[in-house]
């Protein structure tokens, strides 16, 4: 469950949300996103002072990710896009970090040296407006 009252924030879990569902557009494995509605008082029997903190400050909607139904595939799925759009922190400099290579050093899986010129290859850079691997959503029956 992503908690709207952790240290990073909402505009993490608005992240989450773009990230995840542009991932879900591109054809990547993401859960889906369910809306949780938090009761605080599972809190009553939680004996760390922090955990109890972070959900009383987290009660009403929260955010979770969810595996399909029937999900029983060793496949991995993307998870914890809330970081993804780094630029949501600090608006007043958006704009430059939008526009520099993002320095992956500095990346939980910086240190595993990801295939970058591999994923490159995949998913060159497209000009604005233009997302070749992208369809329009389906209709919603009903």
């Amino acid at each position: 469950m992503k908690f709207t009252g952790s240290t990073q924030g909402r505009k993490a879990l608005v992240a989450e949300i773009i990230v995840g569902e542009l991932a879900r557009r591109l054809g990547l494995r993401v859960p889906e996103l369910v809306l949780v509605d938090l009761d605080p008082a599972v809190a009553v029997n939680e004996p760390r002072q922090e955990v109890q903190d972070l959900l009383h400050a987290s009660a009403g909607l929260n955010l979770m990710a969810w595996p399909s139904p029937g999900h029983q595939h060793p496949d991995p799925w993307l998870i914890d896009h809330g970081a993804a759009l780094v630029f949501h922190h600090r608006w007043n400099t958006a704009t430059n970090t939008t526009t520099k290579p993002y320095d992956l050093r500095h990346h939980a899986l910086g240190p595993h040296q990801p295939e970058m010129a591999t994923a490159n290859a995949e998913f060159p850079p497209s000009p604005p407006n233009s997302c070749t691997k992208c369809s329009p959503p389906s209709p919603t029956p009903g």
